[in-house]
């Protein structure tokens, strides 16, 4: 995809890659004085603010960041609106003389999420986070089943000739800007040189060590999205390990969330009347498959051998993609992405909200032969909800199950579930 010149700001990239999120933030810098973009190292960020930018700054240039420390209002002075700061959480005070300017507008970009008194000052302002590629921006879609057209009954599905291998391979090479047509192999290597950077970087400010985040990640990736401390000790005892404690973990954990590589799914509460025990607490996913498939030494070859590490990996690709394509929906909201697991079996690998109510639900698969599984975690969390009208919840405007591997996409009569594969996605 490529942009219209009309849509470009002064110091867009040349080459550079269209994003999904670029119309939102068109729309958000026209109506808000101060925006955020945020997400993790290696995503684009840079790039894609200066696509709208017509002046920019960098709060991590050292020719000029002791004078930016010093007179932090000389980073916001003389620039065409909008303006660009970049990694501006290097210099914190620049979040209260942005917030304090009345003149044009600002695009405050970091990959560190900053401490709590100094996004106070920025308490009101827009966040948008941007992810790694999606399979639609980097061409590997066929684009025929849009999210938006779910939500209003569009459903044009045409047959797709991404397969497993090919799905395998998307997984491994991740949505990395620099990285796409690389490969798995060079892309795994490159993927871990990122990773290294960013602990490089923040690890020693923490007081942590690298070989102690290693260890955490991969505990966290070989445990899926699900994973509870005792399943980390558990994990560990099988490899002749000591466990690490509940707090290294916490405290291990966060280090990832404030790099923006991964991210919180909550659980949604549905107004479900029910005895069976309800799973609410927050899972953490990482940002982009590639980077549990690197701690884990995958590579497309042994993803194809390993049916669980496959479904777990494509589960993460999915809700990468469906985060990417559900940030657009709304100029001036963000669907809630979240997910729904009880007792009796009802689940929902993602549930999609939007802001009058409207929401859709969707289960992951590898394949046609767990289609039906998958289609009945579905339709039993709809068959709860309409035992309990009082509770006003509107039936589901859509279910569906995400493959892997779809060869016939459709919506199946029987239970009123679509199925296609994550290569017919888009926005």
């Amino acid at each position: 995809m490529k942009m219209d010149k009309q849509d470009q700001g002064y110091l867009c990239p040349h080459g550079y890659r269209m994003r999904l999120i670029d119309g939102k933030l068109r729309h958000l810098l026209k109506n808000h004085t101060i925006v955020r973009l945020v997400g993790p190292h290696g995503a684009g960020k840079s790039w894609t603010a200066l696509a709208q930018a017509r002046s920019v700054i960098a709060a991590d240039d050292e020719g000029i960041r002791p004078i930016i420390e010093t007179n932090p209002d000389r980073a916001l002075q003389g620039g065409l609106s909008p303006h660009v700061i970049d990694e501006w959480q290097l210099i914190p005070s620049l979040a209260k003389s942005a917030a304090q300017s009345r003149d044009g507008s600002f695009l405050l970009v970091s990959s560190v999420d900053g401490r709590p008194e100094e996004e106070r000052h920025l308490a009101s302002t827009p966040i948008v986070r941007l992810w790694p590629l999606s399979l639609a921006e980097a061409g590997l879609s066929n684009v025929s089943v849009s999210l938006m057209g779910l939500f209003t009954h569009n459903f044009y599905p045409m047959s797709c000739p991404m397969g497993l291998p090919e799905v395998a391979e998307a997984i491994c090479q991740g949505g990395w800007p620099r990285l796409q047509g690389l490969g798995a192999d060079a892309s795994a290597r490159l993927i871990r040189v990122l990773l290294q950077t960013v602990m490089e970087n923040e690890l020693p400010k923490r007081g942590k060590r690298i070989p102690m985040a290693v260890k955490v990640a991969c505990a966290h990736a070989a445990c899926d999205w699900q994973a509870t401390y005792e399943d980390y000790a558990a994990y560990a005892r099988d490899r002749g390990e000591k466990p690490f404690s509940r707090n290294t973990a916490r405290d291990y954990r966060q280090l990832f969330l404030d790099t923006y590589l991964a991210y919180v799914v909550e659980g949604w509460r549905a107004p479900i009347r029910s005895t069976s025990r309800v799973r609410f607490k927050p899972r953490m996913q990482f940002v982009d498959p590639s980077i549990p498939a690197m701690w884990l030494t995958h590579t497309p070859d042994t993803l194809l051998q390993d049916a669980p590490a496959l479904l777990s990996l494509l589960r993460c690709l999915v809700l990468r993609d469906l985060n990417v394509y559900a940030s657009v929906l709304e100029m001036e909201a963000a669907p809630t992405v979240r997910y729904y697991a009880d007792s009796d079996g009802a689940r929902a690998d993602a549930v999609i909200t939007l802001s009058d109510g409207r929401w859709g639900a969707i289960n992951v698969a590898i394949g046609e032969t767990q289609f039906d599984e998958a289609a009945r975690g579905l339709t039993r969390l709809r068959s709860k909800l309409r035992k309990n009208p009082a509770a006003g919840c509107p039936d589901p405007t859509f279910l569906a199950v995400i493959m892997g591997s779809c060869t016939r996409p459709r919506l199946d009569k029987k239970t009123g579930v679509y199925a296609f594969p994550i290569g017919a996605l888009t926005m």
